[in-house]
């Protein structure tokens, strides 16, 4: 999460603009925030998938907690951290999806 203002170090995670296994774009709106009755659009810094929903809807977030997790485009990568994050949450879908095809 973001921080949207210097006065204020909690929001209200008010709407999803997207929904789990959703694709977009860099700088599309993935979730909508409200802080000191503003709201503040939360963009995406790159192209990806949202894997997982960490905080819902109407729930009080601090700056820098961690909202979703994010599959990250493989053209999109840059460092070598993106790029182990995004092997392993690619790993982990896949073993994720291969369990629940078993049962």
């Amino acid at each position: 999460m973001p921080k949207v203002n210097d006065f204020c170090c909690v929001s209200k995670l008010q709407e999803w603009k997207v929904d789990l296994g959703d694709s977009f774009e860099s700088g599309d709106v993935v979730c909508v925030i409200n802080n000191l009755s503003e709201k503040h659009e939360v963009k995406a810094p790159k192209s990806g998938m949202l894997v997982e929903k960490t905080i819902y809807e109407n729930a009080i977030v601090e700056d820098s907690q961690v909202i979703g997790i994010f599959e990250i485009s493989p053209d999109e990568v840059e460092t070598e951290d993106e790029f182990f994050a995004s092997g392993f949450i690619a790993k982990f879908i896949s073993k994720l999806k291969e369990s629940k095809n078993v049962n």
